[in-house]
């Protein structure tokens, strides 16, 4: 969940949200935050971390440097030069996408974000039956869980840069979306748009998109100074979810 951002934006496009968030504080300032919609049961904030085991407890790592790199991997993007003693560990309660399944039923969209543990949650989806119609998770340096999302039934896949959504931020109108009216608004810390209001004509087969991606790590190893601060999300869909219900035969 991270400082709500993304929230807003799900809540302003008509959703109900269930966001997840290990860090307890962040967690205290969302439910200030949403108060009003959190009492109108438009939003639960679960004070848990996705993991392999439900019900356990594990250590998480709250960065001082910057809070979207708190993780549950010790040494996750921390700069060597502020070493751990920058890193806070706390216990945090975990939870599994089949617990969160059992709780909200299978979501339209699930957004997953949570540095370097994106495997877990691509693996616990590979064993459920029913998936989301769309998902994006947080693509780095590898295609390990695009390959998984593929294995799970996607087969359409939307590359979204993550440092381009960031540096235009703006209130955006939607008009003929799917998912009704009105404006939403990204900021430095959004993702930005998903599922039916994503460009239709941007959706890949995983081999086109798989080799774009490709691409990009190369020339990011090749010559760094041509690929910085670039960062992207992958959506994955199938093929049947890519047109709006009401356009269904």
């Amino acid at each position: 969940m991270h400082n709500g951002d993304d929230t807003a934006f799900y809540l302003e496009r008509g959703f109900r949200v269930v966001a997840v968030e290990a860090n307890p504080d962040l967690c205290e300032q969302n439910r200030t935050r949403f108060e009003a919609r959190i009492s109108r049961g438009d939003l639960t904030i679960l004070n848990k971390a996705i993991h392999w085991n439900r019900g356990t407890n594990v250590d998480f790592y709250i960065s001082a440097t910057n809070l979207e790199w708190s993780s549950l991997a010790e040494h996750r993007k921390e700069p060597a030069a502020h070493g751990l003693q920058r890193r806070k560990k706390i216990s945090v309660e975990t939870i599994t996408l089949c617990q969160l399944y059992e709780m909200s039923g299978v979501p339209h969209y699930i957004k997953c974000d949570i540095e370097g543990a994106e495997e877990i949650f691509c693996r616990q989806l590979l064993q459920e039956t029913k998936i989301p119609d769309f998902v994006s998770v947080e693509l780095a340096r590898d295609l390990r869980s695009a390959a998984l999302l593929l294995c799970c039934g996607y087969d359409r896949f939307q590359l979204v840069n993550q440092a381009k959504v960031r540096r235009f931020a703006s209130t955006k109108s939607f008009v003929s979306s799917p998912y009704g009216s009105g404006t939403a608004t990204t900021t430095g810390y959004s993702s930005g748009e998903f599922g039916f209001d994503l460009d239709p004509g941007r959706w890949l087969s995983f081999d086109e998109m798989a080799y774009r991606f490709l691409k990009f790590i190369d020339l990011k190893r090749s010559d760094p100074d041509m690929a910085m601060d670039n960062w992207f999300d992958l959506h994955a869909t199938r093929s049947r979810s890519t047109t709006p219900p009401d356009d269904r035969a």
